[in-house]
């Protein structure tokens, strides 16, 4: 089994503000972590080997071990309260981390654990056996699965044999473990896949969406998807979420939405639409700025995005407009001259 998760072991350096106490994950010279509060002052020891923000009064930390990982490190994980105290034990090899702008616990107050799991040397994830805690550490839905992903819409997805289904808060499988592939539930509705192809269900299992489709992926800013057929020749379009296709299968790429925009490419040319289908900036340019996993379009937070005409780096706004012109050699500098 090759499930590939993206695993952050960095930590985003943010407040958090539980239990009206600031408590800031910290990293000193020999590389150990420990928490700060506001003013610097060390609270919590540096004794760790990684740790993340404090969420409802719980944190997430782990120590190295000789472990049968490679490249990602090898962490025992637990959780630690706002004294230091260790009230989850550390013997957990993954703990719902990839996201660490959020709560590990979902709504249904479970988090994702898994022992035996390994990280690959892209932060892929192999084998182990998955299940899900609650915040006293008790072990809610046992560890028995080949994989999970935390809980969404009050369901979770998980896999055995390499089959995907889902399971409710108490376990209970809702819906069969008969998919090659799933993913989580979002606005009513799941991607799987069966025998290569790709639709949705609703939460009663029943097909909103055929499974018609080469890839998909999810809806984008609360209902559109990107499509595509074909593995030669593949085209892009978008659907709505009753399976209407807004935009025909005509472009070589689109991008997931960003701030009610996608970049999509034709002809090896970039423009962009919104989230009509309308091309609102013409397929004139070599090039967008996008996220790292080569998905997401990296809008700066004025709405502005750079681009490219020639290896040349300028940015635009979404009414065409040129904010600054394409004289640089790399994204970063042409976003730093902004005026």
């Amino acid at each position: 089994m090759k499930s590939v998760i993206t695993v952050t072991i960095f930590v985003i350096f943010a407040m958090n503000y539980s239990y009206g106490q600031k408590l800031e994950p910290r990293e000193d010279s020999n590389r150990k972590w420990g928490f700060v509060d506001e003013t610097g002052k060390t609270i919590i020891p540096y004794e760790y080997d990684c740790a993340w923000n404090f969420y409802d009064g719980l944190a997430r930390v782990g120590k190295s071990y000789e472990g049968p990982g490679s490249c990602a490190g090898d962490f025992k994980r637990g959780f630690i309260d706002m004294s230091g105290k260790v009230v989850i034990p550390l013997k957990y090899d993954y703990i719902e981390d990839y996201n660490v702008d959020s709560s590990p616990f979902s709504k249904e107050g479970l988090a994702v654990v898994s022992i035996g799991v390994q990280l690959g040397c892209e932060y892929d994830m192999y084998g182990g056996k998955w299940g899900f805690i609650d915040k006293t550490g008790k072990e809610v839905i046992p560890l028995k699965y080949d994989g999970a992903e935390k809980f969404s819409e009050g369901f979770a997805v998980v896999m055995l044999n390499n089959k995907w289904g889902f399971i409710d808060k108490t376990g209970k499988e809702v819906i069969p473990l008969k998919y090659n592939w799933a993913r989580g539930f979002h606005e009513g509705l799941a991607i799987v896949c069966l025998d290569g192809k790709h639709g949705f269900i609703n939460k009663t299992g029943t097909i909103e969406i055929p499974l018609k489709y080469d890839a998909i992926n999810g809806f984008s800013e609360g209902y559109r998807v990107c499509i595509n057929i074909g593995i030669l020749s593949a085209k892009w379009g978008l659907l709505d979420k009753k399976g209407k296709e807004i935009v025909p299968l005509k472009y070589d790429y689109i991008s997931s939405f960003s701030k009610g925009f996608a970049a999509v490419q034709l002809n090896s040319k970039w423009g962009f639409i919104d989230t009509n289908g309308k091309e609102v900036i013409h397929l004139k340019y070599d090039g967008v700025n996008m996220t790292a996993f080569d998905d997401d379009v990296e809008f700066s937070t004025d709405g502005t995005i750079a681009v490219h005409i020639n290896s040349k780096w300028g940015v635009i706004s979404m009414d065409g407009t040129v904010v600054v012109p394409f004289n640089y050699n790399d994204t970063h500098s042409a976003q730093n001259a902004k005026p």
